[in-house]
């Protein structure tokens, strides 16, 4: 009796397991690193689609079908939310430090740093110009609206973007 009270206990914490992940998208300082100064320019700021929380839930798989198309243990079924953000892309270009494949990149290649900002913020004439202008209007735009601050820390710096 107590074996199988034991395994209906485990089928029952087996059925459904639910996990939620909460993503913050409106971070406004992200850390990099250089050994020497950083100065990030404005690439894009455009509208995007990030993803602010991700639900997997776990449960047994289904049994009925064609034996074919049954998989024993356990499936996963993935939920996501998504939001519509404004996201502006900083170029800039780090020293001393080593890519991926192990070289040290004085400079040559240029890393991007995105930060989100909330549409709410946004008047109705800058959300227009970020769904219909082209890239430069829209550069044109972020340096009005936002300013870039960035404060060393040995070799880490700290890029904050604030709204004017």
């Amino acid at each position: 009796m107590k074996k199988l009270v034991l395994a209906m206990s485990l089928l029952f914490a087996t059925a459904a397991q639910a996990e939620t992940i909460n993503y913050d998208v409106f971070k406004s300082t992200k850390s990099v690193e250089s050994t020497s100064s950083i100065s990030p320019k404005v690439y894009d700021f455009k509208l995007v689609d990030v993803v602010t929380s991700k639900t997997v839930i776990t449960k047994r798989c289904s049994t009925t079908g064609p034996v074919r198309d049954r998989v024993p243990g356990l499936c996963n079924e993935v939920t996501v939310t998504k939001a519509k953000v404004a996201q502006v892309s900083l170029g800039y270009r780090p020293y001393g430090t080593t890519d991926r494949r192990g070289e040290v990149n004085n400079g040559k290649y240029v890393y991007f740093v995105k930060f989100n900002i909330s549409t709410d913020d946004l008047t109705y004439d800058a959300l227009n110009t970020l769904k219909l202008s082209n890239k430069s209007a829209r550069r044109a735009l972020a340096k009005e609206m936002l300013s870039v601050e960035v404060n060393r820390y040995g070799r880490t710096h700290n890029i904050t973007v604030l709204q004017k």
